[in-house]
């Protein structure tokens, strides 16, 4: 979130309502900048990423080499072991990325029974907003992957009342660690994935 602050409420007029329930919004308890301002953020400026939204299918590379490799609008970068150490997708000025260690293994390459497991991470134009581990586990035909969110957000450049926010509120540093991608790819009934976000805690 670019270009990012809280409502001020001053001079804003808000009307919230979901179905017939009329909202009133939260106020938050101290000054922002010198000024009174509802618990509502905005951001002027947004960097979006999806990271597995919906997929149907696993990406496939055709005529996969060590190096940069292109699937659709994402570049793969593969490392001699045909894993992917990190995948990034240009957004206007913007790069953002997901980076594996150890790379991400082709999953037809696995052997039956095989576990691999490894941490990632998500960034904006290299810098590192959160992160996590992920699990590969085949049986027979089948691989359970997971990517679980084990690694508070860590905010960018924030005004220095906003750094004292996120250091007194945990939740807005831990909310990404609620959530957790686990899927099943068939790699014999037409690759297809069997896939869900879930919230593995509530904070």
């Amino acid at each position: 979130m670019k270009e990012f602050d809280f409502v001020k409420r001053q001079g804003t007029e808000i009307n919230l309502q979901i179905g017939d329930r009329v909202l009133t919004p939260a106020t938050f308890p101290l000054p922002m900048n010198s000024q009174k301002v509802y618990f509502i953020r905005y951001a002027s400026k947004l960097v979006i990423g999806e990271i597995n939204s919906m997929p149907t299918k696993p990406v496939v590379i055709e005529n996969v080499r060590p190096g940069i490799n292109k699937a659709g609008d994402q570049n793969l970068v593969v490392d001699a072991d045909y894993s992917v150490k990190e995948c990034r997708v240009d957004s206007g000025n913007d790069t953002i990325g997901l980076k594996f260690e150890p790379g991400f293994p082709n999953l037809i390459a696995l052997s039956p029974k095989q576990k691999v497991e490894g941490r990632w991470q998500y960034a904006v134009s290299s810098d590192v907003l959160f992160g996590g581990t992920y699990t590969l586990q085949r049986e027979k035909d089948k691989v359970n992957v997971e990517l679980d969110v084990t690694q508070n957000w860590k905010p960018g450049k924030l005004p220095f009342s906003f750094k004292l926010v996120t250091l007194f509120i945990r939740s807005f540093r831990t909310w990404p660690t609620t959530y957790k991608w686990t899927g099943t790819v068939d790699l014999k009934n037409n690759m297809i994935v069997k896939e869900a976000w879930v919230r593995s805690e509530i904070i």
